[in-house]
């Protein structure tokens, strides 16, 4: 790539290379469900908090989602669920929700975490979304759950963690994202809106790109 001149693309993408040690883990057969993806990590993240997050969203946030997370774990101690405010109806279906305690900033010391209740069923406008600081204190829980749970039942890192860690009196907090704006690439209509907004919003061909559309939206 250096050969070929495009030495500000390879720049970016040591930044990248350099910026964090990758480690991939497979997740072996059997159970399912992002409680076992957690568990297949178990080593990697021994007795330490670790941010967990979703690959099919993609948000832009000042300061960024980790930051936003990392400052609410310092202050509070105890596990952190990013949110969004919703009222919209649908998400009752699509989201898990927060109920609790309003503190300062933005932050709920959650009671209750109910995962997808149901189309206009929300209990609260706190809709759960990729992002959350999860301390080690969960491994147990979802050992726990794969002793009990029947063959078969999916095991939920919320439903088998976090959810009885709330039970027996854990403190989990809740945090609304600042300055946040928030792309669900979960289906393909949802990725390729993302596409067209962030291809916009482009300083290097953002321009050029809206003309095109501009083409295409008149040939149509």
């Amino acid at each position: 790539m250096i050969s070929s001149g495009k030495t500000i693309i390879a720049d970016e993408l040591k930044k990248i290379e350099n910026s964090a040690k990758f480690t991939f883990v497979e997740q072996k057969p059997g159970r399912i469900g992002t409680g076992m993806a957690l568990l297949s990590v178990r080593e990697l993240m021994g007795e330490e908090p670790f941010i967990l997050s979703w690959s099919d969203e993609f948000y832009k946030a000042s300061p960024t989602r980790p930051a936003q997370l990392m400052a609410v774990y310092e202050k509070y101690g105890g596990p952190v669920v990013g949110c969004i405010r919703t009222n919209d109806p649908k998400c009752g279906a699509r989201f898990g929700f927060v109920v609790g305690e309003t503190l300062p900033d933005g932050v709920i010391k959650a009671s209750q975490i109910i995962e997808k209740p149901g189309e206009g069923k929300a209990p609260s406008e706190m809709a759960t979304m990729s992002g959350q600081v999860i301390t080690p204190e969960i491994f147990k829980y979802l050992d726990k759950a794969v002793k009990e749970y029947p063959p078969g039942k999916e095991i939920y890192w919320n439903e088998a963690g976090l959810c009885p860690m709330l039970k027996d009196g854990l403190p989990v907090y809740a945090l609304e994202y600042k300055n946040c704006c928030f792309y669900d690439t979960g289906d393909k209509f949802g990725y390729l809106k993302t596409l067209v907004e962030i291809g916009l919003k482009s300083p290097d061909f953002g321009e050029k790109f809206k003309e095109y559309l501009k083409i295409k939206a008149s040939i149509l």
